[in-house]
């Protein structure tokens, strides 16, 4: 059974003691004020009292502690108490210093012991609500968030209000971005305290979003509200309201496929969210500490939460000092070969690479020509020979070497093959050195169009009739048909017949190595989709191909089409996607229901579009290798690509 000792009765330890209390866990209370521990021996006489923390820590029946102590207190209190083998709840910020606070994260993972900051935002009813209907989807991407947390008081001298107020927004917003801020800005004022700001307005600047965060000890009323504007629906959050917490505005903004028309905002009605309140946001965060202690589950805001919040809080400080924004992420710096960079495929995988956010890539290009447009975006080219050539794998060797070479990406389909068993042989040979790239089983399902007929018919997965040549004479009325190579790319060796007139002038040429197939008419799509390494889907980017050149959609649109979209989410599971591959479906007019056109287990010649569309797939790719959560990532939608010729002049 879980039994706590807290250190700290003040103004916030006397609610934890409160509420600590009623969990029934709550051990022995620690305090140096001894008229304190009277009244608290008082109201709760079952409770032990001490003015000694030393006597918490070697006392073996307390199993945790709650430190409610002045922040600069927090690190040496909670690093006293994981090595005395205590779980650790630690009140709001987790230190003051973030290699402090980093220090007491290792040391509990380190001894195995949980780790927990209050951060009480998130255990509110009615915060939980809010994030589960982001969660659902009912507003789309989070793109801006307004925080305002407003008072009259109280005025410290011991923290400005930056510290104060400002922890519980920041970390919700967090929660709600999923992402760390790359930069950050923070004005402010100190009117009643000098040297103690009591306003600040604070803007954190994400890549997919905006937030502004304003706390406030000079307000006439108290205000603590936050407005939730995504991409199609707001939700509005006040604390203060005693009978609407939750609002729900299902507003959004249409595009219209005219790309010189103006975006129209689409008003409807605001919804009121019920919540059930009738349990205290400060006893349901001590219940779940207890629970986590129990379960050795891990805390909705454990002590990595707890470091993030306190990286921003620490960079805001440092703007509101010295008035200048401040950069958060700095670029991890990796060495990145890219094969085949001449094909289009890998010229958009290299400008996907130059414009992230998150990495400085030094990309090393090479092809087995030096005249094409992708070597001119590479840091470092490398005429190469083929794939098949017996110095090759020699010859990549003396790369990874040459320029200590962190990840390797394959982006032509006939050499995946090859790749996919290479992968294995490179990372034992040099650890540090990944291979992108999806395994054998999944190119050959997609590479084959036979084999992905089969993997279609295994898993129930709807795909245009197939017909034999003994299917089709005079009296065959299934037109129209397309027949087409089971191996191939760029269009080339496709036919599509709409009468028996057609189909014999192709008839001689059709061997063991073409498929005839119903042809579908509807909307195509090529849909780009990511999944992490334990085959979850992280994102489904439908474009849907508005004009066709020799094969390629020189005009295509993203296009949030939920039917496509889960139909490639089950192809993706099913056929166990660990990488990124395209798919290209398409929706039957006649009965809305879509179809399996190909698999393809490679970067697509539309990426530009996809990266525009703010899902940077590459480093996306990269992510998964460092164990990045990303899930869910969501997409600009009606965004249209033109694709026009590019100059290079040298």
């Amino acid at each position: 059974m879980v039994k706590i000792g807290l250190i700290g009765g003040g103004y916030w330890g006397k609610n934890l003691i409160r509420e600590f209390n009623n969990t029934g866990s709550l051990h022995t209370i620690c305090d140096i004020n001894e008229e304190a521990l009277k009244k608290y021996n008082e109201l709760y006489p079952e409770v032990q009292t001490t003015t000694n923390w030393d006597n918490v820590l070697n006392n073996e029946e307390i199993t945790a502690v709650c430190i409610a102590l002045p922040a600069e207190m927090h690190y040496s209190f909670a690093k006293k108490s994981l090595f005395a083998n205590k779980d650790v709840y630690v009140e709001k910020p987790i230190t003051l210093n973030v290699n402090e606070a980093e220090e007491l994260v290792e040391i509990a993972k380190t001894k195995n012991k949980i780790l927990m900051v209050g951060h009480l935002l998130h255990y509110h009813p009615a915060m939980v609500k809010v994030k589960s209907m982001i969660e659902e989807g009912k507003i789309g991407r989070v793109k801006n968030i307004i925080a305002n947390r407003l008072s009259l008081g109280i005025f410290r001298k011991h923290e400005n209000v930056l510290w104060s107020f400002a922890p519980h927004d920041i970390s919700v917003v967090l929660s709600l971005v999923k992402q760390v801020p790359l930069s950050v800005v923070c004005h402010g004022k100190d009117h009643i305290n000098e040297g103690v700001h009591d306003v600040t307005n604070s803007i954190l600047k994400f890549k997919d979003a905006y937030v502004n965060i304003n706390v406030n000890w000079l307000n006439p009323y108290k205000e603590q509200k936050m407005s939730i504007i995504g991409e199609k629906g707001m939700i509005i959050f006040d604390d203060v309201s005693k009978e609407n917490k939750i609002t729900y505005f299902p507003e959004y903004i249409e595009y219209s496929s005219d790309i010189n028309a103006n975006p129209t905002p689409v008003k409807n009605n605001a919804e009121n969210i019920e919540v059930d309140l009738s349990k205290s946001p400060l006893l349901a965060e001590c219940e779940h500490f207890v629970e986590c202690c129990e379960t050795r589950n891990t805390p909705i805001t454990p002590g990595e939460e707890g470091v993030n919040v306190l990286k921003v809080l620490n960079g805001l400080q440092e703007s509101l000092l010295n008035n200048r924004e401040v950069k958060l992420v700095s670029k991890k710096k990796l060495n990145i070969l890219v094969t085949c960079v001449g094909s289009a495929p890998s010229k958009a995988v290299v400008q996907a690479l130059k414009q992230s956010e998150k990495y400085d890539f030094n990309i090393i290009g090479i092809d087995m020509s030096d005249v094409c447009a992708g070597t001119f975006l590479c840091d470092i080219y490398k005429e190469f020979p083929s794939f098949k050539s017996n110095d090759y794998k020699e010859k990549i060797y003396e790369l990874i070497e040459e320029h200590n070479i962190d990840f390797i990406i394959p982006t032509y389909s006939k050499e995946l093959n090859y790749w996919a068993e290479f992968k294995t042989i490179i990372e034992k040979k040099y650890s540090h050195c990944k291979v992108v790239s999806n395994n054998t089983k999944v190119i050959d399902i997609a590479n084959n169009k036979n084999n992905t007929i089969e993997f279609c018919k295994k898993n129930d997965i709807l795909f245009p009739d197939v017909f034999t040549l003994n299917d089709i004479d005079t009296d065959f009325d299934n037109y129209p048909i397309i027949i087409k190579p089971h191996e191939g790319s760029g269009a080339t060796g496709i036919y599509k017949c709409d009468n028996y007139t057609d189909f014999m002038k192709y008839k001689e040429i059709i061997n063991e190595e073409y498929i005839i197939q119903k042809f579908v008419t509807g909307p195509e799509y090529t849909c780009d989709v990511i999944s992490n390494s334990d085959e979850h889907v992280i994102s489904v980017i439908p474009k849907r191909r508005i004009k066709i050149v020799n094969g390629a959609a020189i005009q295509s649109i993203t296009e949030k089409n939920e039917k496509v979209i889960e139909y490639v989410k089950d192809v993706a599971v099913k056929i166990k996607n660990k990488h990124t591959m395209n798919i290209q479906v398409i929706e039957d007019i006649t009965n809305g229901k879509i179809y399996m056109v190909e698999i393809n287990p490679r970067f697509p010649t539309s990426l530009p579009l996809t990266t525009a569309a703010d899902v940077n797939i590459p480093e996306l790719l990269i992510d998964n290798y460092f164990n990045e959560n990303n899930i869910n990532i969501e997409f600009k939608n009606n965004l249209t690509m033109y694709r026009h010729y590019t100059e290079y002049f040298l």
